[in-house]
């Protein structure tokens, strides 16, 4: 697809070295903009209208960032900025790094799968990544897990009252998640669904179901607050 003088790629293919690609809707909601090794007080290096998302080469946007400590970031502070069918990011060699930026104000709902991480309808399937950051804001913002995740996640949940619930699959707090969620209530439930603690944690609650399990991989206090 051509923009003026400019093409976009279906796909964006980065570098050996440091690669960073940001996503954005523009202020009016009806254009996306992509960031590539520019900050976002730059002028986007591409913007297409989101009727491009009806083109089924852009149904799903895909990175490939080749070399390098690589990131995505996907800013959803002007409305969702992605086709229907997500976002692929292959972040090949390095430690490689997906950024959900959510809606700042609003409630947000996350779900993770066997699949990837999804938010407000669209699916981040990941390969070759190291981690994925969800940043919820200031809403009281949920992530429910229903299996393990592909790829390791981080929940910030911001301020708020916030919840990650654990329905399947383990997870593991590998610092206080305090650092990023001020006030985090942990259930967990179904058989088999487990969650560890990596150090001391300061929660605003922690629900363990029968047939769980929590566990405690340094003999470090656990803090309600």
């Amino acid at each position: 697809y051509t923009a003026g003088s400019i093409d976009i790629p279906a796909s964006f293919t980065g570098t050996a070295n440091v690669d960073q690609y940001t996503v954005r809707l523009d202020s009016g909601g009806t254009n996306v903009q992509v960031w590539e090794d520019v900050p976002e007080s730059s002028a986007p290096t591409y913007t297409f209208p989101t009727s491009l998302f009806s083109n089924p080469n852009f149904n799903v946007l895909s990175f490939a960032t080749l070399g390098g400590n690589d990131s995505l970031t996907v800013d959803y502070s002007n409305g969702n900025p992605l086709p229907a069918g997500g976002v692929t990011f292959d972040g090949g060699a390095g430690l490689d790094t997906v950024f959900i930026d959510a809606a700042t104000s609003a409630n947000n709902q996350f779900n993770v799968s066997a699949a990837g991480v999804s938010y407000l309808g669209s699916l981040f399937s990941l390969s070759n990544d190291e981690q994925i950051v969800i940043n919820g804001g200031a809403g009281n913002d949920t992530v429910t897990q229903t299996a393990t995740s592909p790829v390791p996640y981080t929940f910030n949940g911001g301020t708020g009252s916030d919840t990650l619930n654990i329905l399947g699959g383990t997870y593991t707090f590998t610092s206080d998640a305090n650092v990023g969620t001020q006030n985090l209530t942990v259930q967990v439930s179904g058989s088999g669904s487990s969650v560890t603690f990596d150090g001391t944690q300061h929660l605003a609650g922690l629900i363990i179901s029968s047939g769980a399990i929590a566990l405690i991989a340094q003999a470090t206090p656990y803090s309600a607050h």
